[in-house]
């Protein structure tokens, strides 16, 4: 075999096995293809395995009479309409009609009737956490009853103060959200400024209601705020009908006292006085207001009054296990 046999065979052997390499498939783009390949048929078989859901005729029974029981009671388009709000579901019924949507994921919303039908297959997964929704907002209605109109609303604050004191009012839980003294200074938040005595969501308080069958906390409610006058604000529950539960705040001037006092109104239209008790219930994590940590610490202490105008103060011991 001469040279010019040799080189031949040698170029031809390059040839064939460039060829072979320019025309397999890649590996990572086969292997890409078959892990997107794979995904796609595991989704398939998931959906496919998903039981459609849908409300049955006992559930959407039990919906109408939890609106009609505990929905609020409005005008529209001259019509009588009982309104029941759960967050991104809501409920209305109209005489014997009942009628709601559920919003999911922002824009998507689900009608009331459609969720009574079964689903098509691609829309399955929607469609059941819609129905769950619902069914989880009916179940909170029933646990509220009449309270179930408050569960759900506008966390807005508002202000009461005078020369010495501000206070920032919540209507969640109807409660004061800060205290700030206005001539006192503090050390806080690595900085220094006007004394806050606490702020949320390291304070917090409110009023068990608890009955035979229920226990409300009205830390769970968004009330209504009514200006009364410059110094005084009422949180109020408003049921209708001149039935109404309410906490009252009065910051009068020049005076470190607010005065808060729990207001009804014929709320033995809602729950029976003669099965019912009430709590005060109040958690607080105290603020630091001074540089120095250590200091503070030894030398801060928990005073209190008893109620009365000439009820004593008294206090637990800075360094002692009162």
């Amino acid at each position: 075999m001469d040279k010019n046999t040799i080189l031949g065979l040698l170029l031809m052997g390059l040839v064939i096995i460039g060829f072979t390499m320019l025309n397999s498939p890649d590996d990572t783009t086969s292997q890409a293809s078959e892990q997107k390949t794979e995904k796609s048929v595991a989704a398939e078989k998931k959906q496919e395995a998903v039981v459609g859901d849908s409300l049955n005729a006992t559930e959407l029974g039990r919906i109408k009479t939890i609106v009609a029981q505990y929905g609020k009671l409005e005008m529209r388009e001259g019509k009588q309409v009982y309104a029941l709000d759960a967050n991104d579901v809501s409920f209305a019924l109209v005489g014997d009609s009942l009628s709601g949507q559920v919003v999911m994921d922002g824009d998507m919303a689900f009608s009331l009737s459609s969720l009574a039908a079964m689903p098509d297959a691609d829309s399955r997964l929607l469609h059941n956490a819609a129905v769950k929704k619902v069914r989880e907002a009916a179940e909170k209605a029933a646990k509220y009853s009449d309270f179930a109109r408050f569960v759900s609303g506008k966390s807005d604050t508002l202000r009461l103060e005078n020369s010495l004191l501000s206070l920032d009012l919540t209507t969640k839980g109807g409660m004061i959200s800060k205290a700030e003294l206005k001539n006192y200074k503090a050390f806080q938040k690595g900085k220094e400024g006007n004394c806050v005595l606490f702020e949320s969501p390291y304070n917090a308080y409110g009023f068990a209601i608890n009955t035979d069958t229920h226990r409300f906390s009205t830390e769970d409610f968004y009330f209504t705020p009514v200006q009364e006058n410059d110094s005084t604000v009422l949180m109020k529950l408003d049921f209708g009908k001149d039935v109404y539960f309410g906490i009252r705040y009065t910051l009068p001037h020049d005076s470190y006292l607010v005065r808060m006092e729990v207001v009804q109104q014929n709320m033995s239209a809602v729950i029976d006085s003669n099965v019912s008790t009430t709590d005060f219930m109040w958690n607080q994590k105290m603020m630091r207001h001074e540089k120095g940590q250590s200091f503070e610490e030894r030398n801060s202490g928990v005073f209190y009054k008893f109620s009365g105008e000439d009820g004593d103060v008294d206090n637990l011991s800075e360094t002692g296990d009162d």
